[in-house]
């Protein structure tokens, strides 16, 4: 029986693939940037979770923001199916380490 369970361990995981989140993570959710077809302004923010939408061109926007997990992105997602905008990419955003040093910020 031990062997099957080292069998599942982890090899049908996808290489690269964390199952469970950092604590960071999993406290302030990921980022994420989601573009769209069509255009919608800032005053749908509050409808998308408190994502900020940016309108980028004429017939494009861009949601982009913290998303606590699966099931909240899935629920924008739902959201952007009923207004039948187009899903044009969602994208995982990570976000930069702060640097260690904030003396080189200066150039010196």
């Amino acid at each position: 029986m031990s062997d099957k369970s080292d069998e599942k361990s982890g090899k049908d995981e996808a290489p690269g693939c964390d199952p469970q989140p950092s604590a960071r993570e999993s406290w302030c959710g990921r980022f994420y940037e989601i573009c769209i077809g069509g255009r919608l302004d800032s005053s749908w923010s509050d409808w998308f979770e408190g994502l900020d939408v940016k309108a980028c061109g004429e017939n494009w926007t861009m949601l982009c923001g913290r998303v606590a997990d699966q099931a909240a992105l899935l629920g924008i997602l739902n959201k952007l199916c009923r207004l039948n905008l187009p899903l044009v990419s969602v994208n995982e955003v990570k976000e930069k380490e702060s640097d260690p040093d904030p003396g080189k910020e200066g150039g010196g």
